[in-house]
């Protein structure tokens, strides 16, 4: 629990909710089931699995709470049969589920709506990016120590910022292909731009099958507020301000870079 502490969704919500309650019972329910399951997990996860075949219950039983033994030991395998090391931290994340879900739940309201409103796919594509903002402040939490390699390597620093941070802004625009991508794209952007601070220089430890933590205040903040400044003109098709996002972005990288090889 205390990892959605430090997310952006979690303020993002308590928003909606101050703003429009009714809006908010779909958010909190997707948020509520993502945190139980690892929470329900935990406990009998730290049961060796000898002790378990000592339990008086059924084999059905038995392979049932097995399915929850070092849960994250068990998807390991799967996921590692993902291309890219950098996609497989992301799907040991809850950040990308919530944002799975929104976009699953938006693009069949696309679809299936006798009249859906107009401007939803901008709204529900920038939703889909808030999940993932978090992660664009913590691009290099799951190396674990790991991540030392990212500063002792001889290539320049914009190069890493710019590996980690493709797979977020790819991933915002795929789950949001049904939607408005260059909506996502634009918002994915200014998180990145933003996020580059803390991946560098305040980086929060983050652990696997939770939610990312991150500072909201002032990073979440201006993340979630320049955001929607810049995503909302886009998705009502002014491109300039996609093309201002792009030069922030890159503005932020070679920046932050050059500050990651001197660090």
């Amino acid at each position: 629990m205390g990892s959605v502490q430090g997310n952006n969704l979690l303020y993002f919500f308590a928003l909606v909710t101050y703003q429009q309650a009714e809006s908010a019972y779909f958010l909190w329910t997707i948020m509520g089931m993502l945190l139980v399951l690892p929470a329900l997990a935990a406990p009998v996860a730290k049961l060796p699995e000898l002790r378990l075949g000592l339990w008086p219950v059924s084999k059905g039983q038995s392979r049932l709470l097995r399915v929850f033994i070092r849960p994250a030991l068990r998807a390991a395998p799967r996921l590692w049969r993902v291309p890219g090391l950098e996609a497989r931290q992301l799907l040991q994340t809850l950040d990308v589920y919530a944002a799975l879900v929104l976009a699953v739940g938006g693009t069949a309201y696309r679809v299936f709506a006798a009249e859906p409103e107009p401007e939803a796919n901008g709204v529900i594509s920038l939703l889909v990016v808030i999940c993932l903002s978090t992660l664009a402040q913590n691009l290099f939490t799951l190396d674990g120590p790991a991540r030392l390699r990212w500063q002792q390597s001889s290539r320049p620093g914009y190069v890493h910022l710019w590996r980690k941070g493709r797979w977020l802004l790819g991933l915002a625009m795929v789950l949001s292909v049904g939607l408005s991508p260059l909506t996502a794209a634009t918002g994915m952007l200014i998180c990145l731009a933003v996020g580059h601070h803390n991946s560098v220089l305040a980086m929060t430890e983050s652990a696997a099958w939770r939610f990312s933590s991150g500072q909201f205040i002032p990073h979440g903040l201006l993340q979630v507020g320049v955001c929607f400044a810049c995503s909302i003109p886009v998705s009502r098709g002014d491109w300039r301000f996609l093309a201002g996002a792009l030069v922030a972005y890159l503005a932020s990288l070679f920046l932050y870079g050059w500050i990651m090889e001197r660090s």
